[in-house]
């Protein structure tokens, strides 16, 4: 007796469906962008700094949470955004890593684009004739384009 196993895909598929281990992307003001300097007033600061700043509020600034006032407001998109790229990985049409850079590459667009809309609450009056715009968080652009994202396993 003779018994030949012919795979028709099967490792494949429970190597992409199963495959998948822990990976997480992270999503926001990382490390390398975060601690360079935001030349900006009296006192420089890093740009982890001002962004932690913005999405905590301090004493003289309110919160602003760009990146969990994104996050709470659109879970289910990201949600559907995720599942559509794992269907796409369990399909074989992409590999993992390809899924994880297009959602973080997603997510960062996504946060931009909140805050070039205005997050909450807008400027004071002080403010606005200071900086010349009513919308918060893009006076230079700097903390804007410091959003990035890093896929970690």
């Amino acid at each position: 007796m003779r018994i030949i196993d012919r795979d028709h895909g099967y490792k494949a598929l429970a190597g992409r469906v199963f495959g998948f281990g822990n990976p997480k992307v992270a999503v926001g003001i990382l490390a390398a962008d975060g601690e360079k300097r935001y030349e900006k007033g009296e006192n420089p600061a890093t740009i982890a700094d001002v962004a932690f700043w913005n999405e905590f509020g301090t004493e003289n600034i309110p919160a602003r949470p760009f990146i969990r006032g994104w996050m709470d407001q659109h879970t289910k998109e990201i949600q559907e955004t995720m599942f559509k790229l794992m269907k796409l990985v369990v399909q074989g049409k992409i590999q993992k890593e390809q899924a994880l850079e297009q959602l973080g590459l997603w997510m960062v667009g996504q946060i931009k684009a909140y805050m070039a809309e205005g997050v909450p609450p807008p400027n004071a009056e002080s403010t606005i004739k200071a900086k010349g715009s009513s919308t918060p968080l893009i006076d230079t652009g700097v903390l804007r384009s410091s959003i990035s994202h890093e896929v970690r396993e």
